[in-house]
């Protein structure tokens, strides 16, 4: 798997936009076998090219109802992040995934791809509120199979 944790502008990202399916080196330190998958992290108004076709848009997080470290809730919650996904140069499609499974899909199926919400960062901590310029995405990227 390949960690990309760059804007689309960096030349470092041109570079690693390699063909799926050998063996590449991580910008993170050490080689990684890529099965596939390109592991990207952004923020609220980044994008990212992990290859030629794809540019995933992580657009903001339209709702957050994780329940926050520290709390007894009764259910988890859930955050849900909109991103856009656009191929080659053509419209830009909407979707909104979401970091609990059960209150809607968590991955979306696109154009061959697969794009799957890993993580949303920073969790919520007791009543703190975090800013939206703060949150990171982490998105895995893979080929559909």
């Amino acid at each position: 798997m390949v960690k990309i944790g760059l804007r689309a502008s960096s030349p470092l990202l041109l570079l690693l936009g390699i063909g799926w399916g050998c063996a590449l080196s991580s910008p993170f330190g050490g080689d990684e076998q890529q099965g596939g998958e390109i592991e990207i992290v952004l923020a609220p108004g980044e994008d990212a090219r992990p290859d030629a076709i794809l540019t995933l848009l992580f657009s903001a997080v339209a709702k957050e109802s994780r329940c926050p470290t520290g709390y007894q809730c009764i259910l988890p919650g859930n955050a849900e992040v909109r991103i856009g996904l656009t191929l080659g140069k053509g419209p830009t499609h909407e979707f909104t995934l979401n970091t609990n499974a059960p209150d809607g899909p968590t991955r979306v199926e696109f154009g061959g791809y697969t794009v799957t919400l890993k993580q949303l960062a920073p969790y919520p901590q007791g009543e703190q509120r975090i800013e939206p310029k703060d949150y990171r995405a982490r998105f895995e990227v893979s080929p559909r199979r």
